[in-house]
């Protein structure tokens, strides 16, 4: 005679398995990485993408349609009075124009002409500074360039000569990357 137990399939088949397998749990480490960085990258970027830029008591830029979002760059402001860069008065002006003393054959500031030298020689010094502490073989910019982009904050009521001038001496000392400052009509 044969005897089956028909409960004995049963037990087994609802017995509780021993330990979950190390390949079926889930492993939430690498995923917490991978958002960390997302949220890192994110909020860099995000920083990164405004550029705030307040004129001076009393100067009133022009208005203007459109225009491109502004970028950092080294600020020049124009008064009535002075012409400044990065907050340093640098030049006087009379009536929004130079001095005869301070001008130079072919629209150039001297005064102008050496505060752009200075803030060149700056910018290099703190490339070079930059690049001693990189490791030789990093693939980081080399390019050993110093940023030409300048911003220019001028009064509606600065003539264009006075702004051809500033264009000048800043081109001949290498700066060419420029923007004209405007209040934007909505």
């Amino acid at each position: 005679m044969h005897v089956t137990l028909a409960g004995h399939k049963k037990k087994r088949w609802f017995k509780k398995k021993g330990t979950v397998s190390e390949e079926a749990s889930l492993n939430i480490t690498s995923m917490a990485d991978i958002f960390t960085i997302l949220l890192v990258f994110l909020l860099k970027s995000y920083s990164s993408g405004a550029v705030s830029v307040s004129p001076t008591q009393g100067l009133l830029l022009p208005a203007a349609k459109g225009g491109s979002p502004v970028v950092e760059a080294i600020k020049i402001e124009v008064t009535s009075t002075a012409i400044q860069i990065e907050g340093k008065a640098v030049s006087d002006l009379t009536a929004y124009n130079f001095g005869p003393t301070d001008m130079e054959s072919g629209d150039i500031s001297l005064s102008l002409r050496k505060a752009f030298t200075e803030e060149k020689q700056k910018q290099l010094k703190t490339i070079a500074e930059r690049k001693e502490r990189q490791p030789s073989n990093s693939k980081a910019d080399n390019k050993g360039e110093f940023d030409a982009k300048i911003m220019i904050l001028a009064d509606q009521k600065t003539p264009y000569g006075t702004l051809r001038t500033i264009l000048a001496s800043a081109t001949e000392q290498g700066f060419t990357d420029f923007k004209l400052v405007v209040i934007t009509e909505e």
